[in-house]
């Protein structure tokens, strides 16, 4: 079996709060770091697709060249909740449109 995939390694992370968001950043081995477009930031899917994984929300925000192998990324505060109120207000659309009219 072939063990050159890039799909499989960890990444270390660490978080850090600010009064409006949450900012990670992502340490990539030396072979992934090679694979990143020197300047442009990466779309969710480019991200993902090159074996980052972490909940929704976050957003690569900012190169910092001295260290390309670290990825920053950021999330508002409250991106949860958010999420959490979006999709109860889908369910009760959704509910309502379901009931006939008396």
């Amino acid at each position: 079996m072939k063990k050159n995939t890039i799909y499989s390694f960890s990444t270390h992370q660490s978080a850090i709060s600010t009064q409006f968001s949450l900012l990670r950043h992502v340490t990539l081995p030396p072979e992934v770091t090679k694979l990143l477009p020197k300047n442009r930031l990466l779309s969710e899917n480019e991200w993902r697709a090159i074996g980052v994984q972490q909940s929704c929300g976050w957003v690569h925000y900012a190169i910092h060249r001295p260290e390309p192998q670290i990825m920053l990324f950021r999330r508002p505060l409250n991106c949860q909740q958010q999420q959490e109120n979006q999709a109860q207000a889908q369910i009760i659309c959704q509910f309502s449109e379901q009931q006939p009219d008396i």
